[in-house]
């Protein structure tokens, strides 16, 4: 909602379907860690009414959050645009809300007007804190450097820029702190596996709507329900965004290049080649764009070829 855009309705190579992919990633990591940084501050707690008030401020803070991570999401979303149209309009200008209520600190930055690519913009880029209500716009106007405009600091998590670094909050929000590096981890990974479960569900829903066959190149590709479930489900160094190529796949389809095949059959540890009945034959398509997603396509004993799998490396059944 914050990015307004309708990942269905993308091409697969477009910026802002890797960009929505990576936020929804990113809230996955932070929503992971805040409960992590709850249940901990629950388990310290010494009686009931301690961890009452834990819950309410919790509930507090959720309310605030909420609206960083709109704003994050918004101003990440504009940034694609600013970025594709940077051969036009090759700067930005800083703008407040205007009245009583801008934070001096923000208030010495209205009117800047810096390059696109000025490093100013990678710790600078509004909003700069909660409830910041300032704004960039893309200008072909000169370049306009306001007194002291370095000494403004953004607020702790909005130190960065969103669009750049296609996160909502930056690593030195307050909830990644205080972590030994394997709880950092262990909780890496469940935010993985949390953000790739959102995907899934939305995918399922999503394909259930279509017909399970497509095309590659003359060939006709099947992909039913039970296969979306199984590619969904399985492990990849990316595997939120993985799933997500299923919501495009017929240009994923279209786009493939032909990398490897091979007949079905693996060698056991004695070297002797196992065939299973069920599958006849192996074709392994790159994505474009992509070094680590790959098609697996296999022709089934029946005659009809089906996508299998999307793995980050070309594996030989």
């Amino acid at each position: 909602m914050g990015t307004n855009i309708d990942i269905t309705k993308l091409h697969y190579s477009d910026p802002r379907f890797k960009l929505y992919n990576n936020l929804q990633s990113d809230v996955a990591r932070f929503a992971t860690y805040r409960e992590a940084r709850r249940q901990k501050d629950l388990a310290a707690a010494p009686d009931a009414a301690t961890r009452l008030k834990i819950e309410k401020r919790y509930a507090e803070w959720l309310k605030t959050e909420k609206q960083g991570a709109f704003a994050n999401a918004a101003a990440a979303a504009k940034w694609t645009k600013f970025a594709e149209n940077a051969d036009l309009y090759p700067n930005l200008q800083y703008r407040t809300a205007r009245d009583k209520d801008v934070r001096p600190e923000h208030a010495r930055l209205e009117g800047l007007i810096l390059p696109i690519n000025d490093p100013f913009w990678s710790t600078h880029y509004p909003p700069l804190g909660f409830g910041c209500r300032c704004y960039v716009t893309q200008t072909d106007k000169a370049v306009v450097r306001s007194e002291n405009y370095l000494e403004t600091k953004a607020e702790t998590g909005f130190d960065f820029n969103p669009g750049i670094e296609q996160k909502i909050f930056s690593n030195s929000a307050g909830y990644y702190k205080g972590w030994s590096h394997e709880e950092m981890k262990f909780l890496d990974e469940k935010s993985k596996s949390t953000a790739a479960l959102i995907v899934k569900g939305n995918v399922i829903q999503f394909m259930r709507n279509l017909p399970n066959k497509f095309k590659l190149g003359s060939e006709s590709i099947q992909i039913s329900n039970r296969d979306v479930k199984d590619i969904t489900r399985e492990e990849h160094m990316e595997k939120a965004f993985k799933n997500a190529l299923l919501f495009d796949i017929q240009n994923v389809l279209n786009d493939a290049i032909l990398k490897d095949e091979a007949p079905e059959g693996k060698r056991d540890k004695d070297g002797n080649l196992v065939v299973r009945p069920k599958y006849k034959h192996w074709w392994y398509y790159q994505v474009k764009g992509y070094d680590n997603m790959f098609l697996n396509i296999v022709m089934m004993k029946e005659g009809y070829k089906k996508l299998h799998s999307i793995t980050d490396g070309i594996l030989k059944k």
